[in-house]
């Protein structure tokens, strides 16, 4: 795993490093949590905006379709727009379970995402 994947620099080795585990073992503990966290539901599947679906508590809401239409018909027409959803495909499920379990994040989340959304519509 690069350097910085787990995005702020933050990687493996330096969780290992904190930890006392080796990195192999954060590595399955990350794993599992996320897969955990799948199965659970806290984490929506892999085709919806998993942020702004925990934000806005609905892959129906509106805001969410927004989004996922931009997604679908604009950003992934791009090479660098493919690359971004690769990248959020990875770190968006870990982010929206943070998001998920602080009404504060929750609520900043909907406040960061509101002018893109505005300019969508």
């Amino acid at each position: 795993m690069a350097k910085g994947e787990w995005g702020g620099g933050y990687d493996k080795s330096d969780a290992a490093r904190d930890t006392g585990a080796s990195i192999k073992e954060v590595s399955a503990h990350w794993h599992e949590a996320r897969k955990h966290a799948r199965q659970s539901g806290e984490i929506p599947k892999k085709s919806d905006c998993f942020i702004a679906t925990v934000a806005y508590g609905s892959p129906l809401a509106e805001e969410v379709s927004a989004l996922r239409k931009f997604r679908d018909e604009r950003l992934i027409q791009s090479r660098i727009g493919k690359m971004i959803v690769i990248i959020y495909n990875h770190l968006g499920p870990l982010a929206a379970v943070m998001v998920g379990r602080s009404p504060r994040l929750m609520k900043l989340t909907r406040i960061l995402l509101k002018p893109m959304i505005q300019w969508l519509k």
